[in-house]
């Protein structure tokens, strides 16, 4: 068995470490406004907005005055520090990989930012894959990220892929020919996206469900 799974609010709590880096950043240049740190999470759109607009809602919160390339990188790699994994979901990796199943994480970003999450995170060697949109020159949701993750799969081999964004991971998923596990975090399904997937709260959920299939 293969499994492709997402990285930023999949295996790790991405949105939890940006809330803390911009609450620390924001009230260290001495401000404490609960609008702009609102307007700053908002322009983020948890990791999928734009890079200029996230650096505008910086400087209109903190005042800072530095050039928009050095705001950009604080933006992009500061939080990385404060990266955990999901309880439960290295342990449960470890169960999986042990067992059998290979372990691919297919994510978009930087190879430099998200190769410093999963380090950081201490998932490197419970990975056998790390597919990111950077390196390969497609992201989620177009097929061919998928189809670069299951480069030498096996033929018969059931692939599964899990994540947290409903176009990116699991319509892309399904556009790519593969069932996915949708990790809800208590969110409702879009009704635009069509039929409902295989749906957990949490990512831990997400691995026993792989773990129930692998050994079924």
């Amino acid at each position: 068995m293969r499994l492709l799974i997402d990285l930023d609010n999949t295996l790790v709590d991405r949105d939890a470490a940006f809330r803390a880096w911009v609450r620390s950043t924001v009230r260290g240049s001495g401000g404490d406004d609960d609008d702009g740190i609102a307007a700053l999470l908002a322009a983020d759109d948890h990791g999928y907005g734009d890079r200029a607009e996230v650096v505008r809602a910086l400087r209109d919160a903190t005042g800072l005055t530095d050039e928009d390339a050095i705001l950009r990188d604080r933006v992009m790699t500061e939080h990385v520090e404060l990266i955990r994994c999901y309880p439960g979901v290295v342990e449960a990796l470890r169960r999986l990989r042990e067992g059998g199943v290979h372990i691919a994480v297919v994510s978009n970003g930087t190879g430099r930012q998200q190769r410093a999450k999963i380090a950081r995170a201490g998932l490197t060697g419970l990975l056998d894959g790390i597919v990111l949109s950077e390196e390969v020159g497609v992201a989620k949701p177009d097929p061919r990220i998928f189809a670069a993750a299951c480069a030498g799969t096996e033929d018969g081999e059931q692939i599964w892929m899990i994540g947290d964004n409903p176009r990116a991971d699991v319509l892309g998923a399904r556009d790519a020919g593969l069932p996915a596990i949708w990790v809800s975090h208590g969110r409702g399904w879009p009704s635009d996206h069509g039929a409902r997937p295989t749906t957990v709260e949490s990512t831990t959920a997400a691995l026993e469900l792989i773990a129930a299939q692998f050994t079924s």
